[in-house]
C-alpha cells in the first residue's frame, strides 16, 4: 500500500462512518481510535472496539531521534444509543524530515427505528435531527485539532451529512439536512462524533507530511446527545402526536433520547482515567508503540 493510499483510507475513516461498505442495518454502538506517525509509509495503531457499549482508548507517545520526531497522543471514544463522547489530544515536534502525525477517535451508533402515526401510515414524511454538543478545541503552532458530527439516514443509509467544527462549542444545532422517511417502515438511523488532531491542513481533516511543532485538542468528552427528532408531513405541516419503535429498545421521542442516570459521571471518570495513564516503558527500537486499550464495563447502556 502506497503512502497516498494510506493517507485516504486514514481521510475516509476521520469524515465517515467506521463501516464504508453497503451496510447491513443492525442496532450496534461502534468506537474507534487511531494513531499515525511517519513519512511515505507512516507506522499507525488502529483500534476498533467491538459492536457492544464500551470505550476505545489509545495513549503514548512514539518518536524518532534520528529523524527528529516526536509524538504524543490521548484519544477517547465512548458511545450509547443516542450519546456520544469523543476526544483527540496531541503535542507533535517535527523539525527534520516531514512526517504524517495524526489521531482521529470516533463514536457512533446504530439503530433501526419506525416512526408511527396512523393517519399518515404509508405515506413519505420528513424528519430533522437536533443534537447538542458540549466541547473545546485548542492549537498551538502547527498542531491542529477539530471535530465533526455526522448522520445517516435511510433504509440503506443512503441519506448522510456531516457538520465540521474548527472551534469549541456548546449548545444546540440541528443537522442541515431533511431526511425523507416513510410512516410505519422501519428505516436506519446512523450518528456520529469524531475529533481528531495532528499536523491538519485544513477542515477537510486530510493529514498531510509536515514539519512544525505545537499542541492540539479536540475534546467533545462531554457529550454529544441526539436531542431533537423533528417531523413534518408530506405537506410541510409539523407532526407532533407519533410514536417511534427501536430495534434496539432505545426510547425515542420529540426530544430524542433521554441520558440515563450516571452516564456522564462514569465517562468522566474514564476520561480522567486516560489522561493519568501514562507509557513508561522503553524499547530497542527508536519507535515507542501506542499503547491501545479496550473497555467493556457495561456501564454505558
Amino acid at each position: 500500500m502506497s503512502s497516498n493510499e494510506i493517507i485516504a483510507l486514514i481521510s475516509i475513516m476521520v469524515v465517515a462512518p467506521l463501516a464504508v461498505s453497503a451496510p447491513i442495518l443492525t442496532p450496534s454502538i461502534q468506537t474507534s481510535s487511531l494513531a499515525c506517525l511517519g513519512s511515505q509509509l507512516p507506522q499507525c495503531l488502529f483500534l476498533n472496539a467491538p459492536p457492544s457499549s464500551g470505550i476505545a482508548r489509545l495513549n503514548g507517545s512514539s518518536g524518532s531521534i534520528g529523524s527528529n520526531a516526536f509524538f504524543s497522543v490521548n484519544t477517547m471514544a465512548a458511545a450509547s444509543f443516542g450519546i456520544l463522547h469523543s476526544q483527540a489530544s496531541t503535542s507533535v515536534n517535527v523539525s527534520n524530515t516531514p512526517e504524517i502525525a495524526f489521531t482521529n477517535a470516533i463514536a457512533q451508533f446504530e439503530d433501526i427505528i419506525t416512526i408511527n402515526f396512523a393517519p399518515f401510515t404509508g405515506q413519505p414524511g420528513t424528519m430533522f435531527l437536533g443534537y447538542t454538543l458540549d466541547g473545546t478545541i485548542a492549537s498551538s503552532g502547527q498542531d491542529a485539532a477539530f471535530g465533526a458530527v455526522f448522520a445517516e439516514v435511510g433504509t440503506s443509509l443512503q441519506q448522510s451529512t456531516q457538520v465540521f467544527y474548527s472551534s469549541s462549542f456548546s449548545g444546540s444545532a440541528e443537522f442541515p439536512m431533511a431526511f425523507n422517511f416513510v410512516f410505519g417502515q422501519p428505516f436506519g438511523l446512523l450518528m456520529g462524533l469524531s475529533t481528531a488532531s495532528g499536523l491538519i491542513t485544513d477542515t477537510s481533516a486530510s493529514p498531510t507530511a509536515g514539519l512544525g511543532q505545537g499542541t492540539a485538542s479536540a475534546n467533545f468528552g462531554n457529550t454529544l446527545i441526539l436531542s431533537e427528532i423533528r417531523l413534518e408531513d408530506q405537506g410541510g405541516n409539523p407532526v407532533t402526536a407519533a410514536t417511534f419503535s427501536s430495534a434496539s429498545g432505545t426510547v425515542y421521542s420529540s426530544d430524542g433520547v433521554v441520558p440515563e442516570p450516571g452516564t456522564f459521571s462514569v465517562v468522566a471518570a474514564a476520561i480522567l482515567v486516560g489522561y493519568a495513564f501514562h507509557i513508561r516503558r522503553r524499547r530497542r527500537s527508536p519507535y515507542q508503540v501506542f499503547h491501545a486499550e479496550v473497555k467493556s464495563e457495561g456501564l454505558l447502556k
